[in-house]
């Protein structure tokens, strides 16, 4: 069979599948939450710990690496996982995210006006490996957390702390932390207690009626504190490969980038994740 007549068939299967409600098949989850993924399945409670000076982020076998390890804040980790999967440097980030060493808020600014990435709008348009990024009031310190989606939020029965007007959503995400989010966090061990360091747990979000992001809590937990967009404002990106370098990254050294600020949800009132 030609193949024209092939691809036709194709598109009109494709067509054909939408205009059912059926959806294509979901394409390749990027590399940099595939890196992830491997980091937070190799690490050991001795091996993971939030941290930096020095930042150390790395994966057995990877440029010499005897053993998986993680050694940072969440804004150095997901820059760590870019210049794994991608080939960034620390001056990519001066000129894209505002430092050399980039911080959440400079995570948060860039996906705010879109410089680098796709900004996403409506929870239900979120899919893994978007970044997720939050500020807290300015002059705060730390300037707020990042975090990676590691799955589709899934829309979930309302429960406490409820917010008139708006749908919950439990999102997967991977992130370095104080704490975990929630007690099916990979870093809970016992009595609402976690190991620190990188992880993955259940985010909320909160959609207004039309599916805009109108908040989040840390975890699923009644105990979890609501923030709206007004005191710690989240917003979501796409990473935009088509306006950063590329290419295989070589040795990533112990320390590059380090983020002094320990960017992180501080632990408290509603950010303990139990």
């Amino acid at each position: 069979m030609p193949n024209r007549l092939i691809a036709r068939r194709l598109l009109l299967a494709a067509l054909l599948a939408l205009a059912a409600g059926v959806e294509p098949a979901a394409a390749a989850e990027p590399d940099h939450l595939a890196w992830a993924r491997r980091l937070v399945d190799g690490v050991t409670p001795e091996t993971n710990l939030y941290a930096s000076r020095p930042t150390i982020v790395s994966w057995t076998g990877v440029a010499g690496a005897a053993e998986t390890r993680n050694r940072s804040v969440c804004s150095a980790l997901v820059a760590h996982l870019f210049m794994q999967a991608y080939g960034y440097r620390p001056a990519d980030f001066g000129s894209w995210l505002g430092a050399r060493f980039p911080k959440a808020s400079g995570f948060h600014d860039a996906i705010a006006a879109g410089r680098g990435f796709q900004r996403i709008e409506r929870v239900a348009g979120i899919l893994p490996g978007d970044v997720l990024a939050i500020a807290y009031a300015p002059g705060s310190r730390p300037t707020g957390h990042v975090l990676v989606a590691a799955a589709r939020p899934v829309e979930r029965r309302s429960t406490p702390p409820e917010v008139p007007g708006t749908t919950q959503y439990e999102i997967r995400v991977i992130d370095s932390s104080h704490t975990g989010h929630g007690p099916s966090d990979t870093r809970h061990y016992a009595k609402g207690k976690f190991h620190s360091g990188v992880g993955e747990g259940s985010l909320r979000l909160y959609a207004a009626a039309g599916g805009a992001l109108a908040g989040y809590s840390w975890s699923l937990t009644r105990a979890s504190q609501f923030y709206p967009p007004g005191e710690r404002n989240l917003v979501v990106g796409r990473l935009d490969r088509t306006v950063r370098p590329t290419g295989h990254p070589g040795r990533i050294e112990a320390g590059e980038p380090d983020d002094a600020s320990d960017d992180d949800a501080t632990p408290g009132r509603g950010d303990d994740g139990g």
